[in-house]
């Protein structure tokens, strides 16, 4: 099992979290939305710029979850394809909505310069640096405590065999195949004739 019986699905560490991280990538996305009235003089502007900064919030969010013991850049070098893919596909997207004059006129964006788009999705990235400094200083802080398996999917214990991982009434559920003790070392030789 992922997790002990009696340990809650959202412990209130992690909803401390992620409370912390939704309101950092809001602020930022409200203060990129008043920056980009103030400097462009538009509403739509600002909106254009609102929008990069809660896009880039999103992308951060999901690289900096992916792992609560290494770091979002650790995590963007492993292969995982599908977080490459959607990492891609937002990036896309976002430059899409900004530049194609269609899709800004269906978002009602206005224009925004390459300056201000750059800072708009850097103020996305730097709400959540915060958070990579948690897990570089102190990341046994971030897990809840009584769980069986960390937010990196390692369980707290060395992963150890099957055996010694699962209760006994875990194991006798396990088909044999999922046991190392029912898989015999090697063959007899009589038996590979």
């Amino acid at each position: 099992p992922p997790r002990r019986a009696g340990v809650r699905l959202f412990g209130r560490r992690l909803l401390l979290v992620s409370a912390l991280q939704g309101g950092a990538v809001l602020v930022a996305s409200l203060l990129a939305f008043r920056v980009g009235v103030a400097h462009t003089g538009s509403a739509d502007s600002g909106r254009a710029l609102a929008f990069a900064t809660l896009i880039a919030g999103n992308v951060s969010l999901i690289l900096v979850n992916r792992s609560w013991r290494r770091t979002a850049l650790g995590t963007l070098g492993a292969r995982n394809l599908p977080s490459w893919l959607v990492v891609a596909g937002a990036t896309t997207m976002l430059v899409l909505a900004l530049v194609v004059p269609a899709l800004r006129g269906l978002f009602r964006f206005g224009r925004v310069s390459a300056d201000d788009a750059v800072l708009a999705i850097g103020a996305g990235v730097a709400a959540l640096a915060w958070f990579e400094l948690v897990k570089s200083i102190r990341p046994g802080c971030l897990e809840e405590r009584g769980g069986w398996h960390r937010h990196d999917g390692t369980s707290r214990e060395d992963q150890g065999t099957v055996s010694q991982r699962c209760p006994r009434q875990v194991r006798a559920k396990l088909p044999a195949r999922a046991l190392p003790s029912a898989r015999p070392a090697s063959r007899p030789a009589e038996a590979r004739e």
